[in-house]
């Protein structure tokens, strides 16, 4: 697990399978955090360059000091992690809750190049 400061608050995140071209930005599930995908980031590692970050106050991540925990909020520290990355063009993978928050934001950004937005406990 790494960590790295946006905006003023330390976020944690999982980096595997670097130098595959193919990117994948796993969301994991609200009141969960990264650990949701361990088992998945096994068998997916080979293929692609896979992020997991935990959201600010999930996980190994600190809550924000100086703003409310929302989807907005959320959306925005992702969008600069995945910046501050380089993690450009990738897939997105995610829970429902999540994933068409973050699917708006990601295209506003024109990030995502395929979503995948499922209902059940695995991706």
């Amino acid at each position: 697990m790494h960590k790295v400061k946006i905006d003023g608050t330390r976020v944690g995140y999982i980096r595997e399978g670097r130098g595959n071209k193919n990117k994948l930005l796993l969301l994991h599930p609200l009141f969960g955090n990264n650990k949701y995908y361990e088992e998945s980031i096994k068998y997916l590692k080979d293929d692609f360059d896979i992020l997991a970050p935990d959201f600010p106050g999930f996980g190994l991540s600190e809550k924000y000091k100086d703003r409310p925990h929302n989807l907005e909020n959320y959306s925005e520290t992702v969008r600069k992690l995945c910046k501050y990355m380089k993690f450009e063009k990738f897939h997105l993978a995610g829970v429902i809750a999540w994933c068409y928050a973050f699917y708006e934001i990601c295209i506003y950004v024109s990030q995502v190049s395929k979503e995948s937005c499922d209902s059940s406990s695995t991706v």
